[in-house]
């Protein structure tokens, strides 16, 4: 398996803005760290947090929260990008800002995503205007969001390159 197309640059561009990221993920924790450093993108992360290791699954938002308290911040703070609904949902519900990332396995599900997400995005290509470029930071930061501080791929193992950002708001 191999991490979706403009994920490794995505991961540089974050890094060189000195943006902490994490790895959020439903998959095994051997089997991430595993792929991780196969693909060589395991020292862009903080952690790797899994389901098994807070006892839930993605339809319930103590993973994200867990992933938030780790970095000391609160759900405010952390704009969650994700492909799979039913987590989109979750992290919607739970008051987190998302961005739905389109992915083949759950094409069935983008309109459904695009409604609930606050943004949507088809690929990691910083020329693309649908991912956080530096024109869409300085988009949120109009919306109060103003310092950047962390984001995480979950299950890049699986080719599923989903972005949790968290945003020091206020700052």
């Amino acid at each position: 398996v191999q991490l979706k197309p403009f994920v490794r640059e995505y991961l540089q561009h974050l890094k060189a803005r000195h943006i902490r990221m994490c790895i959020v993920t439903a998959s095994e924790y051997a089997h991430v760290e595993a792929a991780l450093k196969r693909l060589r993108v395991r020292h862009y992360f903080d952690f790797i947090l899994t389901c098994s290791d807070v006892g839930y699954g993605k339809d319930n938002p103590i993973i994200f929260q867990c992933a938030a308290e780790k970095w000391g911040v609160t759900f405010q703070e952390v704009i969650v990008f994700e492909d799979a609904l039913h987590a989109v949902k979750t992290a919607k519900a739970a008051g987190f800002f998302t961005v739905g990332v389109y992915d083949d396995s759950a094409k069935e599900d983008t309109a459904e995503i695009k409604r609930i997400a606050d943004m949507y995005t088809y690929n990691f290509n910083e020329t693309d205007n649908n991912v956080l470029t530096p024109t869409q930071v300085a988009e949120l930061e109009e919306r109060g969001w103003h310092r950047y501080k962390a984001w995480a791929y979950a299950r890049p193992a699986q080719g599923e390159a989903k972005v949790y950002h968290q945003a020091k708001q206020g700052e």
